[in-house]
């Protein structure tokens, strides 16, 4: 394949696309595809593009093939399927799915708009995304999040490092190792809730729209759980962008500063193993920079739980 605009994950341009994947995406679409966009940010493999069509709108497809990376299309399957369950929620129009030829894509319309770093500021409103997540009603077909996360392969934490390891590869965390093992026993039970939870609400899935409001987008991780791990996912991934302490934007939330202290520990644990144990592993196909940035994810945790633990 051509060189890609995005060096941390391998993108198809839209010119590069089967025949037969571009005219099942026109199908959906309704019209036909005049331009495509690779869009650089985001981790996931193949399309990811803005597309023009002739009737004027803009389209948000991504699309991955089982040859690029065997796991990526079983992600788009899982987000349509959510999409289809909160399309009272969701204010970006969900167009279909498709699957062709051994491609799996998703289409929405396309929101414009930028990064929520470009408001991050003294008051809580980027937060309100989180709120306006988890007062959504539940919907039949939604998973429970402590059983997504005890059913899913990839996520391990502190347990499978020592078990593998014998220690935790920094030396606060092999000095903690023993602490943070017995706070992450407690995660699947501090996960748990009666709310819509985004469950990877980083701040590259996140867009701040035309009128000011903070939208999230990519929804494959969506379950029925604690608001908090999206209040705490969010607030870590936004230090990354902002120059800021994460403990410091996460009291622009109002749910964290009400938050009991040892729940929100415990789910800070939770994140931090699971970005070190990712961050071990090699980079899966097709997205060659993903540990890399899971590993400051991880930086970032262990810092903030050097604070209170």
């Amino acid at each position: 394949m051509s060189s890609r605009l995005n060096p941390l994950s391998v993108r198809v341009p839209w010119d590069e696309l089967p025949a037969s994947v571009r005219s099942e995406i026109e199908r959906l679409a309704g019209a036909r595809v005049t331009r495509g966009t690779t869009i650089e940010a985001g981790f996931s493999p193949g399309l990811i593009a803005r597309l023009e069509t002739a009737d004027g709108r803009s389209l948000f497809v991504k699309a991955c093939a089982t040859s690029i990376n065997p796991r990526t299309p079983l992600i788009h399957a899982r987000e349509a399927r959510v999409l289809g369950l909160i399309a009272g929620l969701n204010p970006v129009p969900f167009l279909g799915e498709f699957s062709c030829d051994g491609w799996t894509g998703v289409v929405t319309l396309f929101v414009s708009g930028s990064q929520p770093v470009a408001i991050l500021s003294s008051t809580d409103s980027l937060f309100d995304v989180v709120d306006t997540i988890s007062s959504f009603p539940l919907q039949d077909g939604i998973d429970s999040h402590a059983d997504l996360l005890a059913n899913d392969f990839l996520w391990f934490g502190v347990a499978q490092l020592i078990e593998r390891d014998g220690t935790l590869p920094s030396p606060w965390g092999a000095a903690n190792a023993v602490t943070l093992l017995s706070i992450e026993n407690d995660l699947l039970a501090a996960v748990e809730g009666q709310s819509l939870i985004h469950g990877d609400l980083r701040a590259d899935n996140v867009i701040v729209s035309l009128n000011g409001v903070a939208v999230a987008i990519d929804w494959p991780a969506a379950a029925v759980g604690n608001p908090l791990f999206d209040v705490l996912t969010f607030a870590t991934s936004l230090a990354l962008e902002g120059h800021r302490e994460a403990a410091d934007i996460a009291t622009l939330s109002r749910a964290f500063r009400t938050a009991d202290s040892t729940l929100v520990t415990t789910l800070l644990v939770g994140l931090f193993g699971h970005y070190r144990w990712a961050a071990s592993l090699d980079n899966p196909p097709g997205i060659p920079g993903v540990r890399a940035y899971q590993a400051r994810l991880a930086a970032v945790l262990e810092q903030w739980l050097t604070t209170r633990i």
